[in-house]
Protein backbone atom coordinates (compact mmCIF):
# COMPACT_ATOMS: atom_id res chain seq x y z
CA UNK A 1 0.00 0.00 0.00
CA UNK A 2 1.14 3.30 -0.93
CA UNK A 3 0.22 6.29 0.88
CA UNK A 4 1.17 10.09 -0.04
CA UNK A 5 0.79 12.08 3.18
CA UNK A 6 2.55 15.56 4.67
CA UNK A 7 5.84 14.77 6.69
CA UNK A 8 6.29 17.14 9.33
CA UNK A 9 10.12 16.82 9.81
CA UNK A 10 12.21 16.52 6.38
CA UNK A 11 14.26 13.59 6.15
CA UNK A 12 12.64 11.43 8.62
CA UNK A 13 9.42 9.64 8.92
CA UNK A 14 7.05 8.42 12.00
CA UNK A 15 5.10 5.66 12.94
CA UNK A 16 2.82 8.23 14.37
CA UNK A 17 2.84 9.66 10.89
CA UNK A 18 1.65 6.45 9.25
CA UNK A 19 -0.51 5.87 12.00
CA UNK A 20 -2.03 9.75 11.31
CA UNK A 21 -2.22 8.80 7.43
CA UNK A 22 -3.80 5.54 7.64
CA UNK A 23 -5.70 5.32 10.93
CA UNK A 24 -6.40 2.10 12.40
CA UNK A 25 -5.88 -0.09 9.06
CA UNK A 26 -2.13 0.44 9.83
CA UNK A 27 -2.61 -2.57 12.67
CA UNK A 28 -3.32 -4.87 9.44
CA UNK A 29 -0.51 -3.55 6.93
CA UNK A 30 2.85 -5.89 7.15
CA UNK A 31 4.51 -3.39 4.65
CA UNK A 32 4.08 -0.14 3.55
CA UNK A 33 6.03 2.08 1.00
CA UNK A 34 7.50 5.26 2.18
CA UNK A 35 8.70 8.81 0.38
CA UNK A 36 10.75 11.03 1.97
CA UNK A 37 12.23 14.18 1.32
CA UNK A 38 15.86 14.68 2.85
CA UNK A 39 17.20 17.70 3.53
CA UNK A 40 19.23 18.11 0.22
CA UNK A 41 16.11 18.09 -1.67
CA UNK A 42 16.63 14.06 -3.10
CA UNK A 43 13.18 12.14 -2.12
CA UNK A 44 14.26 8.84 -0.57
CA UNK A 45 11.78 5.55 -0.96
CA UNK A 46 11.31 2.53 0.62
CA UNK A 47 9.49 -0.19 1.12
CA UNK A 48 9.58 -0.63 4.98
CA UNK A 49 8.16 -3.84 7.04
CA UNK A 50 5.87 -3.08 9.85
CA UNK A 51 6.49 -4.53 12.98
CA UNK A 52 5.92 -5.06 17.03
CA UNK A 53 8.40 -2.97 19.14
CA UNK A 54 7.90 -4.64 22.85
CA UNK A 55 7.53 -1.83 25.38
CA UNK A 56 5.82 -1.61 28.70
CA UNK A 57 3.55 -4.40 29.28
CA UNK A 58 2.78 -4.49 25.31
CA UNK A 59 3.97 -3.98 22.02
CA UNK A 60 3.44 -0.67 19.72
CA UNK A 61 3.79 -0.85 15.98
CA UNK A 62 7.20 0.26 14.91
CA UNK A 63 8.52 0.39 11.24
CA UNK A 64 11.95 -2.01 11.16
CA UNK A 65 14.68 -0.54 9.67
CA UNK A 66 15.58 -2.07 6.47
CA UNK A 67 19.58 -1.91 7.58
CA UNK A 68 19.87 -3.58 11.00
CA UNK A 69 16.04 -4.97 11.12
CA UNK A 70 15.19 -3.90 14.27
CA UNK A 71 12.25 -2.21 15.25
CA UNK A 72 12.48 1.85 15.14
CA UNK A 73 9.52 4.34 16.01
CA UNK A 74 11.41 6.81 13.17
CA UNK A 75 13.90 6.11 9.97
CA UNK A 76 16.10 8.71 8.63
CA UNK A 77 16.90 9.33 4.87
CA UNK A 78 20.15 7.33 4.21
CA UNK A 79 22.55 9.38 2.15
CA UNK A 80 22.32 6.51 -0.54
CA UNK A 81 18.95 7.69 -0.88
CA UNK A 82 17.47 4.55 1.25
CA UNK A 83 15.76 4.59 4.85
CA UNK A 84 17.30 3.69 8.14
CA UNK A 85 17.10 4.41 11.57
CA UNK A 86 19.30 6.95 13.29
CA UNK A 87 22.20 4.46 14.48
CA UNK A 88 22.37 3.06 11.27
CA UNK A 89 22.43 6.92 9.61
CA UNK A 90 25.02 8.14 12.13
CA UNK A 91 22.54 10.60 13.32
CA UNK A 92 23.73 12.55 16.16
CA UNK A 93 21.25 14.99 18.59
CA UNK A 94 22.77 18.21 19.35
CA UNK A 95 23.46 17.45 22.76
CA UNK A 96 25.78 14.61 21.94
CA UNK A 97 27.28 16.66 18.87
CA UNK A 98 28.06 20.07 20.59
CA UNK A 99 28.42 18.90 24.43
CA UNK A 100 32.10 19.04 24.49
CA UNK A 101 32.71 22.24 22.89
CA UNK A 102 33.84 25.62 23.96
CA UNK A 103 30.27 26.86 23.27
CA UNK A 104 28.09 24.52 24.89
CA UNK A 105 30.02 24.85 27.40
CA UNK A 106 29.51 29.00 27.52
CA UNK A 107 25.99 28.71 26.60
CA UNK A 108 24.71 26.33 27.79
CA UNK A 109 21.70 23.70 26.55
CA UNK A 110 19.26 26.43 27.43
CA UNK A 111 20.58 28.07 24.50
CA UNK A 112 20.08 25.14 22.31
CA UNK A 113 16.93 24.99 23.84
CA UNK A 114 15.58 28.61 22.60
CA UNK A 115 17.39 28.36 19.11
CA UNK A 116 15.35 25.23 18.46
CA UNK A 117 11.98 26.67 19.60
CA UNK A 118 12.53 29.77 17.41
CA UNK A 119 13.83 28.26 14.44
CA UNK A 120 10.60 27.50 13.19
CA UNK A 121 7.76 29.62 12.55
CA UNK A 122 5.07 29.41 14.96
CA UNK A 123 1.60 30.90 15.99
CA UNK A 124 1.61 28.94 19.28
CA UNK A 125 1.21 30.77 22.16
CA UNK A 126 2.61 28.18 24.47
CA UNK A 127 5.66 27.46 22.54
CA UNK A 128 6.42 31.33 22.31
CA UNK A 129 5.76 31.59 26.08
CA UNK A 130 8.09 28.88 26.62
CA UNK A 131 10.89 30.43 24.57
CA UNK A 132 10.44 33.90 26.48
CA UNK A 133 11.25 31.92 29.88
CA UNK A 134 13.80 30.51 28.23
CA UNK A 135 16.04 33.94 26.64
CA UNK A 136 14.49 34.95 30.17
CA UNK A 137 16.40 32.43 32.35
CA UNK A 138 19.54 33.06 29.61
CA UNK A 139 19.70 36.64 31.08
CA UNK A 140 19.44 35.84 34.21
CA UNK A 141 22.25 33.29 34.07
CA UNK A 142 24.56 35.78 32.57
CA UNK A 143 23.62 38.52 34.55
CA UNK A 144 24.57 36.33 37.91
CA UNK A 145 27.69 35.19 36.05
CA UNK A 146 28.49 39.23 35.36
CA UNK A 147 28.36 39.85 38.66
CA UNK A 148 30.53 37.28 39.47
CA UNK A 149 32.95 38.22 37.57
CA UNK A 150 32.70 41.84 38.98
CA UNK A 151 32.90 40.17 42.26
CA UNK A 152 36.27 38.15 41.26
CA UNK A 153 37.88 41.28 39.54
CA UNK A 154 37.13 43.21 42.45
CA UNK A 155 38.33 40.66 45.03
CA UNK A 156 41.56 40.40 42.96
CA UNK A 157 42.31 44.76 43.08
CA UNK A 158 41.74 44.34 46.79
CA UNK A 159 44.50 41.87 47.06
CA UNK A 160 46.78 43.53 44.53
CA UNK A 161 46.46 47.25 45.92
CA UNK A 162 46.80 45.11 50.03
CA UNK A 163 49.68 43.22 48.20
CA UNK A 164 51.23 46.88 47.00
CA UNK A 165 50.89 48.26 50.33
CA UNK A 166 52.38 45.60 52.02
CA UNK A 167 55.31 46.15 49.64
CA UNK A 168 55.67 50.30 50.86
CA UNK A 169 55.12 48.93 54.63
CA UNK A 170 59.02 46.56 54.23
CA UNK A 171 62.11 48.51 55.23
CA UNK A 172 64.63 47.04 52.50
CA UNK A 173 67.77 47.97 54.58
CA UNK A 174 66.76 45.91 57.57
CA UNK A 175 66.61 43.18 55.51
CA UNK A 176 69.78 43.72 54.30
CA UNK A 177 71.43 44.14 57.55
CA UNK A 178 69.83 40.87 58.94
CA UNK A 179 71.35 39.08 55.81
CA UNK A 180 75.13 40.05 56.45
CA UNK A 181 77.14 38.23 58.44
Amino acid sequence: MTIVAPIPVLGEVRISDARRAIGPSLVTLRELTVAVVAPDSTVAVARVKITEKPAGRGDHLAFECPRCGKPKLKLRSHPDGGLACGPCVGHMSDRQRNHRTEQWRFMGPAFNVLLRLLSRPTDNIVQLQRAVDVSERIADEDAFQVKAAVAAADAALDLMAEAQRMKRHVRPRAIARRSSP
